[in-house]
């Protein structure tokens, strides 16, 4: 767009030539100024654009050319400074303002920064140094360039603490320190009780490590399963018991097959009830295919299972539950149908290509119990195991006995032995992770 000077005569137009040569040189400048070639979309150089500003300053051409600065200082956003262009307009601010002020300034680069834009205070001050370097330090970008670094050289204009600040900042730092050694060690800096040792060799093979007696806390969750209603939490319980029992703690099996089968009731109604979308489904079919398939609910197990579609939808989860996996353990359930539903080939598929190494391999899993391929079951579930190992474990005070197994390969691959699959005898340190039956207790 070529824009004009302000004259009086609004008859007379100016239709400016245009330079001789491609590139603007430093004679030709002042003249296009007074002139009023104001046109942007001629090719220029930096020093001429830089040029162009520092004339337009210094004559305080109204009308075409004010217009025109502007334009110049939009432009002059992306455009690079060097260290002697630099070196000069900070020159010209020490000359021109005080200590204070050039600590203010340098210490609102990060606030300039985050904001893009400048404060109120800061317009006046760099307009003024805009118009002695000539270079247009009021946009927030070449602000940031000038000044960036530059609040430990302009310390001195720092105001002095007070002793009130200083004994704040003091008790804030203590407060924060303070915060990081609890999150750290929940016992509040205590030193942490020694490990226990191992129950069993299947604890050794994972290298179960916790500061506090597995069957005490075994013990703990029998009685609050015999005092507390059953609902989804129960079922979180009868699960981990089962860990609990693999790892070594004594657990009676007679009276967790009870607690078992009226959670699992509680699951079938939970689930035909509708009741999915206000208290959510994922934990609850996780725990419910697992439990099933693990002490052979076959009726239970095929009532919980019809509510699946391949149309449910991720729930919505703060811990790290990745939706991919949400939906595999649809096609889980899906699989302990008498007659599956289709439509959930083609979320296998797109598991398959996942980009995250554990939804790849439970796909994998998966899709061998779908195809009934042995091999690939076996040779899948090992490296599934070999990646959750990977992970790095040490001693902890968590009670949680989730976070030492593979959850969703467990129930992966007890659905697949519901499902046809063979058992396979792995290696001590695979088959580790892996919870083993309650002998003699399956139900028929």
């Amino acid at each position: 767009m070529v824009m004009k000077p302000n004259t009086q005569g609004a008859d007379k137009k100016v239709n400016p030539t245009r330079p001789s040569t491609n590139r603007w040189n430093e004679q030709e400048i002042p003249n296009a100024v007074t002139k009023g070639l104001c046109n942007y979309d001629w090719p220029g150089n930096e020093v001429a654009q830089l040029l162009l500003f520092r004339y337009t300053t210094e004559l305080k051409i109204c009308g075409a050319t004010s217009q025109a600065s502007n334009r110049l200082a939009f432009n002059r956003l992306s455009m690079p400074m060097n260290d002697s262009q630099r070196d000069a307009v900070l020159a010209a601010a020490e000359k021109l303002f005080d200590a204070e002020t050039l600590y203010k300034l340098a210490k609102s680069v990060s606030d300039v920064r985050r904001r893009k834009a400048l404060r109120y205070w800061q317009q006046k001050p760099l307009a003024e140094l805009a118009t002695l370097s000539g270079v247009d330090v009021q946009s927030p970008k070449l602000f940031v360039a000038v000044f960036k670094g530059t609040q430990k050289r302009y310390s001195a204009g720092k105001p002095p603490e007070s002793a009130e600040d200083a004994e704040a900042r003091k008790e804030l730092n203590q407060s924060i320190n303070e915060m990081i050694r609890k999150s750290r060690n929940p016992k509040h800096g205590k030193p942490m009780a020694p490990p226990r040792p191992a129950l069993n060799r299947e604890a050794e093979q994972i290298g179960f490590q916790v500061v506090y007696s597995l069957q005490q806390l075994a013990d703990r969750r029998v009685d609050s399963l015999k005092d507390g209603p059953i609902d989804d939490h129960s079922l979180h319980c009868c699960r981990e018991l089962i860990r609990a029992n693999h790892l070594g703690a004594e657990v009676q099996a007679e009276s967790l097959m009870a607690v078992v089968s009226d959670s699992i009731e509680f699951a079938v109604q939970y689930f035909e009830a509708g009741k999915t979308s206000l208290h959510g489904w994922f934990r609850q079919l996780s725990d419910s295919l697992f439990l099933c398939c693990y002490c052979g609910f076959e009726e239970e197990l095929t009532r919980i299972c019809q509510w699946t579609t391949p149309r449910k939808k991720p729930e919505y989860l703060p811990s790290q539950v990745a939706p991919e996996i949400q939906q595999l353990h649809l096609m889980l359930a899906n699989l302990c149908q008498p007659a599956p539903a289709k439509g959930f080939q083609t979320l296998v598929k797109n598991c398959l290509k996942n980009r995250k190494t554990r939804v790849r391999l439970l796909a994998e899993i998966i899709d061998a119990i779908q195809r009934s391929d042995q091999q690939t079951f076996e040779a899948s579930t090992r490296k599934a195991i070999k990646n959750f190992k990977k992970r790095k474990r040490t001693v902890s005070e968590s009670t949680l006995l989730a976070e030492w197994f593979p959850v969703h390969v467990n129930t992966a691959y007890y659905v697949g032995l519901r499902c046809g699959m063979t058992p396979y005898e792995f290696e001590a340190n695979i088959a580790a992770y892996l919870c083993g039956s309650f002998p003699n207790v399956r139900a028929t």
